[in-house]
C-alpha cells in the first residue's frame, strides 16, 4: 500500500467559519483525495491522498462557489486563483477579439475605441 501525500493549500473567500464543512465536503469529493482538513484561523487546507492531485481538479470542485483553492508561495504570499473559466466565459459572453490586435469577426476592434492617429 502506498504512503499518504500531503499538501496545504491557501482558501481564498472563506470569511466565516459557517464554509468550512461545504468546503470539506467538496474537496473530498473530488477524485484521488482521501481527506479534508480546513485551518479557519491560517485561511488554509490540507488534504491527503495516494498521488498528486491536479489543481485543476480542486479548483473544479469549489466552482461555483465564492472560494478559491491556491498554492501558497515560499513568502507567504498568496498566487492567484484560476482565472482560465473567467476569461472563457468572458471571451463567449461578449464574443470578443480573437487576437492581440483586436480583430473579431467582422474586422472590427470589440476591445475598446479605436482612434485613427492618421486623421488631421
Amino acid at each position: 500500500m502506498e504512503n499518504l501525500i500531503a499538501h496545504t493549500y491557501a482558501i481564498v473567500g472563506l470569511k466565516s467559519e459557517d464554509g468550512i464543512e461545504e468546503v470539506e465536503n467538496r474537496l473530498d469529493a473530488a477524485a484521488g483525495v482521501v481527506g479534508v482538513t480546513v485551518n479557519f484561523a491560517k485561511k488554509e487546507v490540507e488534504l491527503t491522498s495516494y498521488e498528486e492531485i491536479d489543481i485543476a481538479t480542486l479548483e473544479q470542485a469549489l466552482s461555483n462557489t465564492d472560494w478559491y483553492i491556491t498554492k501558497p508561495t515560499a513568502n507567504n504570499w498568496v498566487a492567484a486563483p484560476s482565472f482560465r473559466k473567467v476569461a472563457a466565459n468572458v471571451r463567449q459572453k461578449h464574443n470578443s477579439a480573437k487576437n492581440i490586435e483586436g480583430e473579431s469577426q467582422n474586422g472590427l476592434a470589440d476591445t475598446g475605441p479605436s482612434v485613427d492617429y492618421d486623421r488631421t
